[in-house]
């Protein structure tokens, strides 16, 4: 918003030596407005998933590992404040599923949500998805309490929950797909440049080059929570080889989250299809297709 308000400088032909090409793809989306860098994320925080291995003979990275895993899978399904969270979000782009038309207006494609609606189905059918336990959790915060109460085995958390928690055993992978595609979304703390004073102007890319270098920003988003928004940033994490692919991954496929105007137009028409899926009122193909149906013109 400060950016559209003009309270921001373009970044462009600015930023520290090496910055641009040293961050994660979603970075650079998150930054840019209208063709113009306007932003920089310092700390960025994502979904995925956690689980308790010993359940899982391997990582549950897709809907067919958990519905045939049979162990219990939670996610926000309640959404928030009528509109949906951001796992189904993340599922539905995983199955190859945009968010608007070839012009820009909000849009729904029918197959890749009908698809994220039958899983949601089927795992309900087999008793891994319990509607009376997901629909009323309306944040990953219920969903990490169920995984630490016996609720569930697997769940929709949130990176900063996951990396500030005691370390109670439990491992972490992306929120499954339907072809084990890694993705998610991404939001977080942006740095942006008010002064329009060359001078200043240079001081204050100094400063973003100190905070994003590498000895001291991987230490301090790590012992913040938060995921660095580059990759050397990252390969100052001192985490265990395995958690370090699954971040690697998740941060190379993770996408920016939509704009507000995107989210509040889509988000009531999927949290509702959601719900009448898992309370049995429409099948997934009528629910999906009435989603689609109510954004077009």
């Amino acid at each position: 918003m400060a950016a559209q308000a003009g309270l921001l400088q373009p970044l462009d032909g600015l930023l520290p030596t090496g910055l641009a090409e040293d961050q994660y793809p979603f970075a650079a989306e998150m930054g840019e407005i209208e063709g113009r860098t306007m932003g920089v994320p310092l700390g960025v925080e994502v979904e995925h998933a956690a689980y308790w291995p010993g359940l899982f003979a391997t990582p549950p990275l897709t809907w067919t590992g958990i519905v045939s895993a049979g162990v219990p899978f939670v996610f926000p399904a309640g959404g928030q404040d009528g509109t949906v969270n951001d796992t189904t979000l993340i599922e539905y782009l995983g199955a190859g599923g945009r968010l608007t038309d070839a012009e820009g207006n909000p849009s729904l494609d029918e197959e890749p949500l009908a698809a994220v609606l039958d899983f949601y189905a089927r795992a309900a059918a087999a008793g891994v998805i319990s509607p009376s336990i997901v629909l009323p959790l309306t944040d990953t915060e219920g969903c990490w309490e169920a995984l630490l109460n016996g609720q569930a085995g697997v769940a929709a958390v949130n990176s900063r929950r996951f990396w500030t928690a005691p370390d109670v055993g439990l491992a972490l992978a992306p929120l499954p797909s339907r072809s084990g595609r890694v993705i998610t979304l991404a939001r977080g703390w942006m740095v942006g440049l008010v002064t329009s004073d060359p001078e200043r102007q240079e001081q204050a890319m100094e400063l973003l080059a100190w905070l994003t270098d590498p000895d001291g920003y991987g230490p301090w988003t790590q012992s913040l929570g938060y995921l660095p928004a580059t990759r050397s940033g990252l390969a100052s994490w001192t985490v265990d080889e395995a958690s370090r692919t699954v971040l690697e991954a998740l941060l190379e496929g993770a996408q920016a989250a939509p704009p507000q105007p995107i989210h509040e137009a889509i988000g009531p028409v999927i949290q509702d299809a959601v719900e009448a899926v898992l309370t049995g009122q429409r099948s997934p193909t009528e629910a999906a297709r009435q989603a689609v149906e109510s954004l077009q013109p």
